[in-house]
């Protein structure tokens, strides 16, 4: 006959509960990392976007004025208060920048044509002002979401200036 061992342990319901709750906070702490660096991914990828446009709208300035022979600028063009219209006169072309007052969105218009939007986040205001030789520009940007609001303040020197 065979002998049977009674020795022989199985696993104990004690050892299942603490390998589940150990389980249990590796998975929370694998969790909360996941989460918390898909919110900051998103909260870069705004700045990103703000930061993205204004360097689009900074180098047709940049582009532009030094090109420029003429600058006119404009207080609260079409109406809409806080907003700036800065027309460039350059040896080919009449380039006109503000921003379009149904969207508040910046747009660009070449020889009297049709406005061309820049980008699609939306200006909180946009002031132009011209010191000591120099274009002074101050544009508050807000990210997709409308949630924040971001300043920035750009100078440029034109080349032939005629103010």
């Amino acid at each position: 006959m065979k002998k049977i061992l009674i020795e022989d342990k199985g696993i104990t319901l004690i050892e299942i509960i603490i390998v589940i709750a150990i389980v249990g906070i590796v998975s929370t702490a694998i969790y909360a990392a996941y989460f918390d660096s898909t919110r900051v991914w998103f909260f870069n990828k705004e700045r990103i976007e703000v930061q993205q446009a204004q360097d689009i709208i900074q180098s047709w300035f940049a582009n532009y004025i030094r090109q420029a022979k003429k600058i006119t600028i404009a207080e609260d063009y079409l109406g809409v208060t806080d907003n700036d219209y800065l027309k460039i006169e350059t040896t080919d072309n009449i380039i006109e920048f503000y921003i379009e007052s149904v969207n508040q969105t910046f747009v660009v218009k070449y020889n009297g044509g049709t406005a061309r939007e820049i980008s699609n986040l939306k200006i909180d205001s946009f002031k132009i002002s011209e010191e000591n030789g120099s274009i002074k520009i101050i544009a508050e940007i807000y990210n997709l979401k409308e949630t924040q609001k971001y300043k920035f303040i750009s100078i440029y020197y034109p080349r032939l200036l005629d103010v």
